[in-house]
């Protein structure tokens, strides 16, 4: 019989959740690898971007003195780039992580990457049906959003500093439900390069 002085009722049941553990983590802004963020953030076309604003701000918000709504802070992200960038080059300075690029231009840079694609969208919906001009247009919003995704890989790559987590371990595995979504996003991003790339029928 095992002796009940060794159990310890009160300990939380030892079960794997499927996350990797990194000692010494401390995340006061979501934590992820540098691959999965690219990953997720591709295969949704920019997408994943507004989910990566909303899980900032959740890890922010107990931590402001007052009360803010994450999710419209992500819908509307272009508004509040700057404050999260802010917060986050704060947060660096306070841990010793040096860095040589102005988090104020890192912040610019995607807020004006944003408003252009856009534009873009609204172009392509007032355009003309000519085939070779709406896909001028969608290469010009592919490459912008390729562009875009640099000042969030800045960011989190300090970001993940910041948790004493430098390759964002702790968040690095892709879930069931991230399959899903990469999966569904092969097949939108195939119907896409289909529809720029067949020629059109007489």
């Amino acid at each position: 019989m095992e002796n009940a002085a060794q159990l310890d009722v009160y300990a939380a049941p030892a079960a794997d959740l499927g996350v990797e553990v990194t000692e010494n983590v401390d995340c006061s802004f979501f934590p992820t690898s540098i691959t999965k963020l690219v990953v997720l953030t591709v295969v949704t076309m920019g997408l994943y971007s507004i989910y990566w604003f909303y899980k900032q701000w959740k890890y922010q918000a107990g931590s402001m003195d007052k009360k803010i709504y994450p999710l419209a802070r992500a819908i509307f992200n272009i508004f509040y780039t700057h404050s999260l960038f802010k917060r986050i080059q704060l947060a660096s300075g306070e841990r010793g992580i040096d860095s040589n690029i102005n988090y104020t231009s890192m912040a610019t840079l995607y807020v004006v990457l944003g408003v252009i694609s856009w534009f873009l969208d609204v172009m392509d919906g007032t355009a003309a049906s000519a085939s070779e001009y709406t896909n001028v247009i969608l290469v010009a919003a592919l490459a912008i959003a390729v562009i875009s995704m640099y000042p969030i890989i800045f960011v989190q790559r300090k970001i993940n500093q910041i948790n004493n987590d430098p390759d964002g371990a702790i968040n690095s595995r892709f879930s069931a439900y991230n399959y899903l979504v990469i999966a569904l996003g092969v097949v939108f991003w195939a119907l896409v390069l289909v529809g720029v790339f067949l020629p059109e029928p007489y």
